[in-house]
């Protein structure tokens, strides 16, 4: 494992050359010296450090795993596919609510999610940059992103 010294004010890694050496402070869980990224004096801490795709391949392992789950389950897939579709064709703003009010609720909890980014990545659907609360209770008002169908979206742009 490796550790890097990273600012605690923008999170910038402290490179090697970037001045003069990190002085002790008190706490041993941080150092103080100069950050390029603030340009100010600043705390350091120790963080491991990751690969930068990290984030990425493990988010896509995950949708992979979520998309394999349902299509055990049985027919929801095409459901979820087929009620996107409906939606981007309607021309209107949709959240994953109401995908799920059309194909019905999946088993895996991540299958939403899986399905709508690959409708995304496919070029199907595209983020309005809005955001919504959830109205089903047990999402607990989380934050939902809307949606709408792509040729909506490039026809709005003209």
């Amino acid at each position: 494992m490796t550790m890097i010294d990273r600012c605690t004010k923008c999170k910038r890694p402290r490179e090697r050359t970037d001045g003069p050496a990190l002085i002790a402070t008190l706490d041993t869980r941080y150092k103080a010296g100069t950050c390029k990224g603030c340009g100010a004096l600043r705390f350091f801490e120790s963080v491991e450090a990751r690969d930068p795709d990290e984030g990425w391949r493990l988010a896509k392992q995950g949708m992979e795993r979520a998309s394999d789950a349902e299509a055990r389950a049985g027919e929801w897939p095409q459901r979820m596919v087929d009620a996107l579709d409906e939606l981007a064709r309607g021309g209107g703003e949709f959240t994953s609510e109401d995908a799920t009010d059309i194909a019905g609720v999946p088993v895996s909890s991540g299958a939403v999610g899986a399905m709508i980014n690959a409708a995304a990545q496919r070029g199907d659907i595209v983020w309005t940059g809005k955001m919504t609360t959830a109205q089903r209770s047990r999402s607990h008002g989380a934050m939902l992103k809307v949606w709408q169908g792509s040729w909506v979206a490039r026809e709005s742009a003209r």
